[in-house]
């Protein structure tokens, strides 16, 4: 599975893509997309209290189910909280967790069992691309100091390292082409093409 940094730069690539017009005024959303697309690993948490930080890692928060409870709890809080674009910000936050789910479907997986439960709760059966185009971050799976300390190794840094080079170009593109498609002027392509060339 990819790290953290990887999984943020996803979600910051979903923000871009899908980001209100206004959204450069309120750099929450960002933040919550970026949050979004680490969502599904805090199922290391009921884990690190136990001692075994592995745990219930890859269960049932690495699927579409989770992305649909996701999407509807945050439409929830966001609602509650009288956010006018609650539908729009929730699927948002859901495609950043999305992007978790793809990460990892890519990601080299050597703990049993190998993959993510895509399609939970409906099938238990679990999925992995059989070609990897991420390097997988290995974990101490002995207590929370032991779990923290193991993050920081060369086969880490190397792998997270691979990750930026491949996700902040996406990144990066997302953002431009949303900026041009925001301030696109009004008329025809072929002025628009004009305009730009």
């Amino acid at each position: 599975m990819p790290s953290p940094i990887g999984h943020m730069i996803a979600g910051y690539a979903a923000y871009a893509m899908m980001r209100p017009q206004a959204a450069k005024d309120r750099l929450y959303i960002p933040a919550c997309a970026m949050f979004s697309a680490v969502a599904a690993d805090l199922d290391f948490l009921p884990g690190i209290v136990l001692g075994t930080p592995g745990r219930f890692h890859h269960g049932a928060t690495h699927s579409l189910g989770a992305v649909v409870f996701y999407a509807i709890g945050m439409w929830l809080i966001l609602h509650c909280w009288r956010i006018a674009e609650a539908p729009r910000l929730a699927l948002l936050c859901a495609s950043a967790y999305l992007s978790h789910l793809l990460l990892d479907f890519l990601a080299v997986d050597t703990s049993a069992p190998r993959g993510i439960p895509l399609f939970w709760p409906v099938i238990s059966t679990y999925y992995i691309s059989p070609v990897s185009v991420f390097m997988d971050i290995h974990r101490a799976n002995g207590g929370m100091a032991a779990f923290l300390r193991s993050g920081i190794t060369a086969h880490n840094l190397l792998a997270a390292a691979w990750e930026i080079s491949l996700l902040t170009p996406i990144a990066l593109w997302s953002r431009r082409a949303t900026r041009h498609a925001v301030h696109r002027p009004q008329g025809s392509p072929d002025v628009y093409l004009r305009t730009r060339l």
